[in-house]
């Protein structure tokens, strides 16, 4: 009924990269098919509007697939680092050297298609600090900035060595040509930028927001979450966040050291690799603790 694609990385910027899956799928032409995007949240986002379809009695199943890949944007990072040897860049560049590639899908139903056991949704809390939404960016940014910067630093060269005048435009074009991409003026490339210290300072901030709501919402202590499952970012923040959580690292489950961050990817995927494992027991409440730049942040309650 449903079909979601909910990845930072898309095939294009139409049509939608669900429509590709769903035509490789054989999704009904019945069924809806389009993309959300909101950076690591983009899944359980996905896992939202399909529960609420499902609970509104409009459809009776819907998928939300995303797939992330890591690349070609640490390539270009490792590039540009290579060219800019400062320790701004670094600092700004680490987050991102830090990524991984995956895929998933998560299937949700009314539970009328079997009677096996299945997970189930209860609910969820979402919270926003939009006002932070600078210090983490992926993109693309325009070649000519930094290609008219490199021309001026060549120019004087060009000058010095021109002795009658019209041997400039020969000289210039000799000292620059091989600078300056075919058309400029369309030609972009990649960046990602991460203000790490930042993004943990405020994250963590709307995280103790959205655990607080979280909570009250669904009526449960701390103490009654089971298990956590939480976006994966790194050894220092994961440690952060449980201990002003005040939630035991032993009942999280982590997958960063050998996956890295997989953006929208990173929970549901440790999710079922902890499922895969024997960490999500049945009859576990499961707390999913999501947070993605912008910023945003997304907690949603599971009974396995």
């Amino acid at each position: 009924d449903v079909l979601i694609y909910a990845g930072v990385c898309r095939e294009q910027f139409e049509p939608a990269t669900a429509c590709n899956v769903a035509a490789n799928l054989g999704i009904s032409p019945d069924a809806a098919v389009f993309d959300v995007s909101n950076a690591c949240l983009g899944v359980l986002n996905g896992m939202v509007d399909i529960a609420n379809r499902i609970e509104l009695g409009q459809i009776r199943a819907g998928m939300v697939v995303s797939c992330e890949t890591a690349r070609e944007i640490i390539d270009f990072t490792i590039h540009r680092l290579l060219e800019e040897m400062s320790m701004d860049a670094l600092t700004k560049s680490l987050a991102t050297l830090t990524g991984g590639s995956g895929a998933v899908a998560v299937l949700m139903t009314d539970g009328s298609f079997s009677k096996q056991h299945a997970h189930r949704l209860l609910g969820g809390v979402t919270k926003a600090a939009p006002e932070h939404h600078a210090l983490c960016r992926w993109g693309f940014e325009s070649l000519l900035p930094a290609a008219v910067n490199k021309v001026e630093s060549i120019l004087p060269s060009a000058v010095t060595h021109a002795k009658f005048g019209n041997l400039m435009p020969q000289l210039v074009q000799q000292k620059v040509g091989g600078l300056l991409p075919a058309k400029l003026s369309y030609a972009f490339s990649q960046f990602m930028q991460t203000d790490s210290i930042s993004v943990l300072r405020y994250g963590v901030d709307l995280g103790v927001k959205t655990w607080d709501s979280f909570l009250s919402k669904i009526g449960l202590r701390a103490e009654q979450i089971d298990k956590v499952i939480c976006h994966q970012v790194g050894k220092g923040h994961r440690e952060q966040v449980l201990a002003t959580l005040g939630i035991p690292e032993n009942k999280d489950f982590c997958t960063f050291p050998y996956l890295g961050n997989i953006g929208t990817v990173s929970l549901p995927l440790t999710a079922a690799i902890a499922d895969e494992r024997g960490f999500l027991e049945r009859g576990d409440r499961v707390g999913f603790l999501g947070i993605g730049s912008g910023l945003n942040c997304l907690m949603l309650a599971l009974d396995w």
